[in-house]
């Protein structure tokens, strides 16, 4: 299929150049036009604007960071909204706002162009090897249209219906992963204070009803002191706010969530926007007197 791919970061980059193994045609376009670099080399072309990206594509995808980079690069100056034709799809493959999706869907419609929100899961590595998950929403003849290039960079596709359902699906699985990650830093942080190794401690962990995607994934970068670089803390944060925010709306509480986000976001105040989301866990190391990594042993704090 004729595709245009805008957004090159660190999850975008790998799942275009796994479109392009697929022998999908591919025009890319960002902001750091460096980041074209490799696909170009592999066979991409370059596009000048995202409108240029759009034309003659039978697909458009976006992988930005959230939903003030969506609207401009849909509907700012030599966005995409110039250069889509009728019967294409734009496949929005960003945790964004619902409201924003909504919104732009209606202006992709006067285009005669389809809107599916696709968000993805399963961090660096799996998009590198084309294993991520995603969750889509909107029209199912879209869902259709788009489901080989949707196979050719993830391993589980899901489709959940309404226009607005697969971003609140991520929205879903990221706070329940965060509400996880700090229970688990706690859990660690107490063992270890006790006197208990913490290698040990997280074993124990793992091979009990404790256990999680969570600590299986999370629990080794925690000691190792990498704190899941790959997943920024600006990301990690707007995502906990759109979660917020949407519950809101809805009329909802969230005690955990609200609890974990505020541990999220004083790790932001502290650290910056985009160390690894778990420096979170980190801010509880610190907070305790408590080692679990390198990094945070390396200060003086006593661990195991």
């Amino acid at each position: 299929m004729r595709l245009g791919f805008i957004g090159l970061g660190t999850m975008g980059t790998p799942m275009a150049t796994n479109l392009l193994k697929a022998g999908h045609a591919l025009r890319v376009f960002d902001i750091d036009r460096s980041r074209a670099d490799a696909l170009i080399a592999l066979g991409a072309e370059w596009a000048e604007s995202p409108a240029e990206a759009a034309q003659g594509a039978e697909v458009v995808l976006t992988s930005l960071p959230g939903p003030a980079q969506v609207e401009e690069v849909i509907a700012g100056e030599g966005g995409v909204l110039e250069g889509i034709g009728a019967g294409a799809v734009w496949v929005d493959l960003t945790t964004n706002e619902i409201e924003v999706i909504r919104t732009l869907a209606a202006l992709m419609a006067e285009k005669g162009a389809e809107t599916l929100d696709v968000p993805v899961t399963g961090g660096v590595l799996n998009a590198h090897a084309g294993k991520i998950t995603v969750f889509a929403g909107g029209p199912e003849a879209a869902f259709e249209t788009v489901r080989p290039v949707l196979d050719a960079m993830a391993a589980e596709v899901f489709h959940f219906g309404a226009l607005g359902s697969g971003t609140v699906i991520k929205l879903v699985t990221n706070f329940v992963a965060f509400v996880n990650a700090v229970a688990l830093g706690e859990g660690m942080i107490f063992a270890t204070k006790y006197g208990i190794d913490t290698g040990h401690a997280l074993e124990a962990i793992k091979s009990s009803y404790a256990d999680s995607f969570v600590a299986q994934t999370d629990g080794g970068k925690i000691m190792s002191g990498d704190y899941a670089s790959d997943f920024v803390m600006s990301l990690a944060c707007k995502d906990i706010r759109l979660t917020l925010e949407l519950a809101g709306k809805m009329g909802l509480e969230l005690p955990a969530t609200e609890l974990s986000g505020r541990v999220f976001n004083e790790a932001r105040e502290s650290y910056g926007e985009n160390v690894g989301c778990l420096q979170a866990i980190r801010l509880l190391e610190e907070r305790n007197g408590v080692a679990l990594s390198r990094l945070t042993a390396a200060a003086g704090l006593p661990g195991s």
